[in-house]
């Protein structure tokens, strides 16, 4: 009996973290922390506990985008088994964790940091939730503040490490992150396309011919590599072999997104996602090692 109740409660909080996308929402405290730490210069506590609230924060709007989209996920084959869809979890007990997430995630923030953190990251929140999330339904530019809100938690982690919004490092944290965001999408779109031809949501491939949509791709991975190649002005001073493994992590991005891209054949596009997110992980280990060794 008490395994059987020790099964049941772990599927329980399994479906809780997938509720809150906690994998999603993790990658996004981490970005609070790298923001963070580009600032102050070194770890602290007081970092990590603004990363933590970020990161309770996002899984906060994600429980709520989770209630907000349930209809939609229902008719996609990508989201179908989430546990709003399968009907783990009634409204009222999605609508209760995304509240005590948001709560928590807004408390920390405001313990461990300044008002202004707490509230651009609440802005992100309002963003995300209230405006990228019904607009997405509508419009195929929903993308624009959909990027904007992944582009804010590294601010919010520059803001409270003391970083000023005028320095040239908010500028790069924010188009970073911002550009990222849009190959990201439409990388998704392109693996799931039977899910988003004649979906739940406007998509570029009711419009578009591949060759056109793999067109967009050009212009925003070169102004992502351009943007990372600028970090080592910045955070790298003096540190040689930092700014090699930038130009290598950029050169090996930018050539497989260019010979995936001109082959007559249909592209790897799983391939191109994780080679995406590894480069901005990559990207953010070597900024971040370059920092704790220079200052």
């Amino acid at each position: 009996m008490t395994d059987r109740l020790r099964k049941i409660d772990i599927k329980h909080l399994v479906g809780r973290f997938r509720l809150a996308k906690i994998w999603l929402c993790l990658l996004v405290g981490l970005s609070t922390l790298f923001g963070y730490l580009m600032a102050a210069g070194s770890f602290s506590l007081s970092g990590v506990l603004l990363g933590l609230g970020i990161f309770l924060l996002a899984m906060g709007g994600a429980t709520l985008n989770s209630w907000q989209e349930r209809l939609q996920d229902g008719k996609m084959q990508r989201t179908k088994s989430r546990p709003m869809v399968k009907g783990e979890f009634s409204a009222g007990q999605a609508l209760l964790q995304a509240f005590l997430l948001i709560a928590g995630g807004l408390f920390v923030i405001t313990s461990t940091s300044s008002l202004y953190a707490a509230l651009l990251g609440l802005a992100g929140l309002v963003l995300y939730n209230f405006v990228y999330t019904p607009l997405k339904k509508r419009s195929l530019f929903a993308i624009f503040p959909g990027a904007v809100c992944g582009a804010i938690p590294p601010c919010v982690g520059w803001i409270g490490g003391g970083g000023s919004v005028n320095a040239y490092s908010f500028l790069l944290l924010f188009g970073l992150f911002f550009l990222w965001q849009m190959p990201h999408f439409w990388l998704v779109m392109l693996m799931h396309r039977e899910d988003y031809i004649g979906g739940p949501y406007p998509s570029l491939l009711d419009r578009f011919s591949d060759v056109v949509v793999k067109g967009f791709f050009l212009p925003w991975i070169g102004s992502l590599l351009v943007v990372m190649m600028f970090f080592p002005i910045v955070s790298g001073q003096g540190v040689i072999w930092v700014r090699w493994l930038i130009i290598l992590n950029c050169s090996l991005l930018g050539g497989l997104f260019v010979y995936q891209l001109g082959r007559r054949e249909r592209p790897d596009y799983r391939l191109l996602f994780m080679a995406l997110n590894l480069a901005l992980v990559l990207h953010m280990t070597t900024v971040s090692l370059a920092v704790l060794m220079t200052r």
